[in-house]
């Protein structure tokens, strides 16, 4: 009888084991499903103006707002367009090598972009240290 117990517990740790790591990579692709569907709805943009179904300034603007939104699924970072002038707000976290010994700097940044000739542009950065505790 007690050989029964032993197999029946084996078999359920060799079930969790198989099934554990299926459960959490699961979890992983569902976080990033929406970077997905943003990605085909830019390419779908494409498609129609392609196709004649929008207008330029149309996919235009959606090619904006899609991105704006993209972008925000992607990471912590937040968008603001306005015109020919984008506001983006993120946090870095970056690691160097200073002198042979490896550091990370971690701080807030506020990135002004322009609209110049249809191509954006970078006109200032800020950043500032990320508040510790």
């Amino acid at each position: 009888m007690m050989l029964w117990f032993v197999f029946a517990l084996m078999t359920v740790a060799a079930i969790f084991a198989v099934l554990w790591p299926l459960g959490r990579s699961a979890r992983v692709q569902n976080q990033g499903s929406e970077v997905v569907v943003y990605k085909d709805q830019l390419t779908e943009i494409e498609r129609d103006l392609a196709s004649g179904l929008i207008a330029a300034p149309e996919a235009e603007a959606a090619r904006v707002e899609i991105s704006r939104r993209l972008l925000a699924a992607a990471s912590s970072e937040t968008v603001s367009v306005h015109d020919d002038t984008a506001l983006v707000h993120c946090r870095l976290q970056i690691d160097l090598e200073v002198k042979g010994a490896p550091r990370q700097v971690d701080s807030i940044a506020l990135t002004v972009w322009i609209k110049d000739e249809g191509r954006w542009q970078v006109l200032a950065v800020h950043s500032t240290p990320y508040p510790k505790g």
